[in-house]
């Protein structure tokens, strides 16, 4: 019995502080309008290959792929407009450390947003789904969805490289 109440106020306790951490400091997302993208960058990825020797013969037995990851020189030039849309020109530049032999264009590069919590961020007309290989060769808009419903469109217009 007397274990029976000991095991009955450890998990009340427990209980207790458990839910008492899950209000503790949580910021007030849920109402929030804010919908405005503050940045737009981009990544190249290329898979290069090292070769495995045998070590008698020398000759090639295996290679093992690596995924190469470069975030690309972005310059954003942000324009807001009172209508509800705004637009972000990038300008590019090449990163040290991609092998010449690559070839980089706006058309196989990964898009990444910046948006605040609890903001939602959609393609539209196509553009390319953010963290996937897309073609930003022409301009692309994306559907910037705040936690209280309000939206905003963004025009992601990239040159350079």
């Amino acid at each position: 019995m007397k274990r029976n109440k000991l095991q009955l106020i450890a998990i009340s306790l427990i209980v207790v502080l458990i839910s008492g951490c899950l209000e503790m400091n949580l910021p007030d997302t849920m109402d929030s309008g804010e919908n405005e993208m503050t940045a737009f960058t981009f990544e190249y990825r290329w898979i290069t290959y090292e070769m495995v020797y045998n070590s008698e013969t020398g000759q090639v037995v295996d290679s093992i792929p690596y995924l190469n990851v470069k975030t690309i020189n972005t310059e954003n030039e942000i324009e807001r407009d009172s209508n509800g849309s705004d637009k972000i020109t990038c300008t590019l530049s090449m990163p040290e450390g991609i092998p010449e032999k690559e070839s980089i264009g706006l058309s196989n590069l990964w898009g990444y947003a910046s948006v605040p919590n609890a903001a939602l961020v959609t393609p539209l007309d196509g553009a390319p789904q953010l963290g996937t290989p897309g073609d930003y060769s022409n301009p692309v808009r994306y559907l910037v969805t705040a936690a209280n419903g309000d939206e905003k469109e963004v025009l992601i217009i990239a040159n350079g490289l």
